[in-house]
C-alpha cells in the first residue's frame, strides 16, 4: 500500500480528491489531510510519504514556501486553479501539474506516471548517478595572463561582492569567477557546500565557529576570514535546512 497525504486549504476540495481517488486505484491510501504550510513542514519533519497531492495556494500563502523550510523526498503531484505555476513546480520533485476541478482522467493519468516511475529503479539509479557526475570537480581561474585550475575541494567558499562573484580558497586564495552564485549552486555537490544566503556558499569545512545572535539568527565565523568584514549570518528561511545540512 502506497501512503501518502494531501496539502489542501480547501476542504471540500481536499475530500473530493480523496474520494475520486479511491475511484482511481485502490493501492493509494491517503494518510492525512493538511491545511496550511506550517503543519505541512512539522509533518514531513517526522514522516516521509511516498506521494504528496500539494495545492499551490495556502491560506495566501505558497506551498513552494515547504521545500525551503524542509527536505522533501516524496514525489509530488501539484493540484491547482492557476496555470502559471508550472514551470516553477517542476523544479520540485514533480509527477504532475493537475488544474482545478480534477477529472478522474487527468487524475488517472497522473497516478500512472507515478507507478510507472516506481517501476523504474534501475533508470532512477542510473539518473542518480549521472547527476553525481555533474557536480563540479575543478574550476579554471584567471589572474593576470596566468590561468589556474582550482579543485573544488580546494575551495572553502563562493560569495558575491560589488555584483562580481569569486572564490576563496582554503589557503586564501582569492579569484574571480565569470557566473552568478545561482548558476553556481546546482552545479555543486550538495554534501559539500551550502548557500547560507544571498551573497554566501560555504564549504562545511570553512566554518571556524558559529553562535546565535538572536532566536532566529545564526553568526559564521568563516576560515579563511572574508575580506568584506562583513558580519555572515544564515538567512532564517534557510535555518532548518541549513541545520540538516550541517547533521549529515
Amino acid at each position: 500500500m502506497i501512503q501518502a497525504i494531501i496539502i489542501e486549504d480547501e476542504p471540500l476540495a481536499a475530500q473530493r480528491l480523496k474520494e475520486l481517488l479511491a475511484e482511481v486505484t485502490q493501492l493509494i491510501q491517503i494518510q492525512k489531510i493538511i491545511r496550511n504550510v506550517e503543519d505541512a513542514v512539522s509533518y514531513l519533519q517526522l514522516h516521509n510519504p511516498e506521494l504528496i497531492f500539494l495545492d499551490i495556494n495556502l491560506f495566501e500563502r505558497y506551498s513552494f514556501e515547504i521545500f525551503e523550510l524542509v527536505e522533501v523526498r516524496s514525489r509530488i503531484i501539484f493540484t491547482t486553479a492557476y496555470s502559471e505555476f508550472a514551470i516553477k513546480a517542476f523544479e520540485q520533485n514533480s509527477i504532475d501539474y493537475l488544474l482545478k476541478p480534477i477529472s478522474r482522467e487527468s487524475l488517472n493519468k497522473s497516478i500512472q506516471k507515478f507507478f510507472t516511475l516506481k517501476r523504474d529503479d534501475n533508470s532512477k539509479y542510473d539518473s542518480i548517478v549521472r547527476s553525481e557526475l555533474l557536480y563540479r570537480e575543478k574550476f579554471l581561474v584567471r589572474q593576470g595572463n596566468s590561468l589556474s585550475v582550482i579543485p573544488t575541494r580546494d575551495i572553502a567558499f563562493f560569495f558575491s561582492e560589488d555584483k562580481c562573484t569569486f572564490l576563496m580558497t582554503h589557503d586564501g586564495r582569492r579569484f574571480h569567477l565569470e557566473t552568478t552564485l545561482t548558476e553556481l549552486e546546482s552545479s555543486l555537490h550538495p554534501k559539500q557546500f551550502f548557500r547560507i544566503n544571498r551573497k554566501y556558499i560555504i564549504h562545511s569545512e570553512a566554518i571556524q565557529s558559529m553562535g546565535y545572535l538572536s532566536k532566529s539568527k545564526l553568526k559564521l565565523i568563516l576560515r579563511p576570514h572574508p575580506s568584506t568584514g562583513e558580519l555572515i549570518t544564515v538567512a532564517i528561511e534557510k535555518m532548518g535546512s541549513f541545520k540538516r545540512w550541517l547533521g549529515g
